[in-house]
Formats: C-alpha cells, sequence, structure tokens
C-alpha cells in the first residue's frame, strides 16, 4: 500500500513542480550541495549551511544520505532538503544530545559546541532514525509552499527506502509563531506533535539558538503521505491524470 501511494505521491508533486517549471533532481554529492548553499544561499545562511549534512563531518554515503532539490529551467537551484539516517539507535535522546547528530563521523572531532536538551524523548523511540535539514528555497520562489513539499517528501522517502521505525525533524519558533509551513513540521498544538526541542549554544556565547523537535513513527509518516496526495490532488489544475 505504501510503495502504491509513494508512486501516486510522487507523481502528484511533479504536476505542482512542472507547473512552477521545475524539476526534481535526487543527489548524492554533498560536497556540491555545499558548494551550491554557499553561492547560492549566502544571504540566507550567513554562517554557511549547517554541518549536520557536510560530508567534512559526517559519512554522507549513498546508502544513508540523499538531498532533494528543485532546478529551474536555466538549471538553477530553487529548493533544497537533505536526509540522512542512523542505524539502530538505542537512545535517541542521547544521539541528540550530543554533538554527533550534527558530527556522526567519529574519526573526526567535533567542534567545540554543546547541545543542551529542553526536552524529553518518549520510551520506547529506538531503532532506525532518520532525520532531514537544509531546507531552504530561493527569495523568488517563496510562500509556494515548496520547501514543505520537499520536506514532507524527504521524511516519506527516507521511510520508502530505509524502512525507518522513527524521523526526528526541527523546525524554529519563528516558523511556528509565524504560522508559516507549520504542517510540514507535523505542528498540532492540540495533539502536542511538535515538542519543545534543545538550544545550540557554542561554547562561550550567550546566544542561543532555540529548536523544537517533532517525531514521527512510520504509521504516521504513512498517514502523512495520504493527506498529502489528498491535499495535492484537490488544487485546481493539479487533478490525477
Amino acid at each position: 500500500m505504501f510503495k502504491r501511494d509513494m508512486t501516486t505521491y510522487r507523481k502528484a508533486l511533479d504536476r505542482k513542480f512542472s507547473s512552477y517549471g521545475l524539476v526534481l533532481k535526487v543527489n548524492h554529492d554533498f560536497d556540491l550541495m555545499d558548494r551550491l548553499l554557499i553561492e547560492q544561499a549566502a544571504a540566507d545562511m550567513p554562517d554557511g549551511p549547517t554541518p549536520m549534512f557536510s560530508p567534512k563531518f559526517n559519512k554522507m554515503t549513498a546508502d544513508r544520505s540523499f538531498w532533494l532539490g528543485l532546478e529551474a529551467e536555466d538549471g538553477s537551484l530553487v529548493c533544497t532538503v537533505a536526509a540522512k539516517k542512523f542505524d539502530f539507535v538505542e537512545n535517541v535522546e542521547d544521539l541528540w544530545s550530543s554533538m554527533r547528530i550534527l558530527y556522526d563521523d567519529e574519526s573526526k572531532p567535533a567542534p567545540a559546541d554543546q547541545l543542551i536538551m529542553d526536552t524529553k524523548f518518549p520510551p520506547g523511540l529506538e531503532g532506525t532514525i532518520s532525520t532531514t535539514g537544509r531546507g531552504w528555497t530561493r527569495s523568488d520562489y517563496r510562500r509556494q509552499g515548496l520547501v514543505r513539499d520537499l520536506v514532507v517528501l524527504a521524511r516519506a522517502e527516507c521511510l520508502y527506502r530505509w524502512l525507518v521505525d522513527w524521523h526526528i525533524g526541527t523546525t524554529t519558533a519563528g516558523h511556528i509563531g509565524g504560522g508559516r509551513e507549520v504542517s510540514c513540521f507535523a505542528y498540532d498544538p492540540e495533539k502536542n506533535v511538535d515538542r519543545l526541542g534543545f538550544y545550540l549554544k557554542p561554547v562561550g556565547c550567550e546566544k542561543t539558538l532555540h529548536l523544537h523537535l517533532l517525531w514521527m513513527g512510520a504509521e504516521e509518516i504513512a498517514v502523512l503521505v495520504r493527506q498529502e496526495i489528498n491535499r495535492l490532488n484537490a488544487k485546481p489544475g493539479l487533478e490525477a491524470a
């Protein structure tokens, strides 16, 4: 059932992307992603793209990572998201409270930063874990829900490719407070789907970045895909063929 849903979901997204003159590309070259984001997203990422997906600090092999990019007709990059997995995690909270979530190659030293946890994961959250990040949209393509589409697609692809037990995601308070793109992080204040998460605090720096965490199980992701199919096919001009 999920395999069939994914085929339908991809086709629905392709119709939407085509309506904007965009093509979806699946990539495994994270050196390329680093270069493209440094070149094209410098204004939005003044400190550079998150190291969580950098091959300088992580083992970004094709069997455990990928990134999605939307390209315009001239080949320029319009929107991105990256994903990677961790096999057989026994304690998700330990993983997320250490710098190894950002720098998972243990043969290389992690920079001197701290992750300060602000929440507790539920018991039993273990197994194969996926996470996403580097969600970015070029300024002239924003407010079209494109990064939302890529984030949800990446989460679904993690389940499809790797049969993950759980997906862990993050968003900032600004997205929640402003009501922007919240559904791509499954934010539902009544159901408490989005949980207060952690602070990223560089050593010697008082200012912190507060990120909100979510966790979604495989069944939740499968349900979300069906909801997305219905949402996309309900839009004028995007009906299924």
